[in-house]
C-alpha cells in the first residue's frame, strides 16, 4: 500500500472521529480545540490537504447514506428537520430554499424531497456550492444567484466562500486570504454573483402554488423578503434562521404586515404560518 493510499484509508476508517464528518450537523461535529489539536498533525497541516480529508469524510458518509436510503431507511436523511414534522406531515409539497448550500447539509428540505415527493427551487449564490446542490437534488431547480430587494436586483455582488458560513463581502473586509473560512479547514475567497428577487427567481421557474420557504442567508433574510411579492408569492409556512430571534422578531412581524404569525422558535430558527 502507498503513503497516499495508506493516508485515504485511515481517513475513511477513521471518519467518525474527524470533526468535518458529521453531514447532518453541519462542517464539523467536533469543538474547536479538537480541530486546531488535530491541526499540529503533519497530514493537516496544509490547507489542501485539510480539504482532501474533509472530500474522503463527506465522500464515506454520502455513500452510507445512500445505501441507508436504498432500502427505505431515512436513519442518516434528516440534515435539520427537527421540530418541522408536525407542520409539513404531508407529501408531494412544493419548497423554496435559499442558502441551499450543497443541497444536504444543514438542509430543511432534503428529507421532504427524498422521502415524501416533495419538489422546489433551491437557491444557491457560490458556483462550487451550486455545482454540488445539481448533483445532490436531482427532483429540484437549483438556481445560481443571491436574493435581494428589488432596488438592488440584477447589480453583481461579490460574496466570500466560507461554505456553511459563506456571506456578502464586507467593505474593507479582510482579504479572502486572512479569512479561515470552515476555521481553516478550506481556503476563502470571493466571487461575483448574480442577483434577484426571490418573486423573479419564483417568475422564470413558473413555480405553483407553495407550501415550504426557508431562508438562511446569513443574517440577509430580511432584504430576501423584501424582494418577495406577498401578494403573488405567498408560501403557507416561511422559516427563517434567527440566531437573534429577540432583536429581529419584530422587525419581521413589521415586515409580514399581519399576513403571517409566528408559530414556533426553533433553536436556530423562527417559523412563521400565513394568517386566514
Amino acid at each position: 500500500m502507498t503513503r497516499r493510499q495508506s493516508m485515504t484509508t485511515g481517513l475513511a476508517e477513521s471518519h467518525q472521529s474527524l470533526p468535518v464528518a458529521d453531514e447532518n450537523a453541519g462542517t464539523y461535529t467536533g469543538p474547536m480545540h479538537r480541530r486546531r489539536a488535530l491541526e499540529w498533525l503533519p497530514i493537516f497541516r496544509s490547507v489542501d490537504r485539510r480539504r482532501q480529508a474533509i472530500q474522503v469524510a463527506r465522500a464515506v458518509r454520502r455513500a452510507r447514506r445512500r445505501a441507508f436510503e436504498a432500502v427505505g431507511s431515512a436513519r442518516h436523511s434528516r440534515p435539520e428537520t427537527e421540530g418541522l414534522g408536525r407542520y409539513l406531515d404531508f407529501d408531494d409539497g412544493y419548497f423554496v430554499e435559499a442558502g441551499a448550500n450543497d443541497g444536504f447539509r444543514q438542509s430543511n428540505t432534503y428529507f421532504l424531497e427524498r422521502f415524501r415527493g416533495w419538489r422546489g427551487l433551491l437557491v444557491e449564490p457560490i458556483p462550487e456550492l451550486h455545482e454540488r446542490c445539481v448533483r445532490e437534488r436531482p427532483r429540484s431547480s437549483c438556481v445560481n444567484c443571491a436574493l435581494v430587494e428589488p432596488q438592488s436586483a440584477g447589480r453583481p455582488i461579490i460574496m466570500r466562500f466560507g461554505d456553511l458560513l459563506s456571506h456578502v463581502a464586507a467593505p474593507g473586509e479582510a482579504p479572502p486570504e486572512a479569512d479561515p473560512a470552515n476555521w481553516g479547514w478550506s481556503p476563502a475567497y470571493d466571487v461575483v454573483v448574480p442577483t434577484k428577487t426571490l418573486s423573479q427567481v419564483l417568475d422564470d421557474a413558473q413555480a405553483p402554488r407553495w407550501d415550504f420557504l426557508s431562508l438562511d442567508l446569513e443574517g440577509h433574510e430580511e432584504q430576501a423578503l423584501a424582494g418577495l411579492d406577498l401578494d403573488r408569492h405567498r408560501p403557507t409556512y416561511i422559516l427563517i434562521e434567527a440566531l437573534e430571534a429577540d432583536e429581529r422578531l419584530p422587525r419581521l412581524e413589521r415586515l409580514f404586515a399581519g399576513r403571517y404569525e409566528l408559530v414556533e422558535r426553533l433553536p436556530r430558527d423562527l417559523l412563521f404560518r400565513q394568517t386566514g
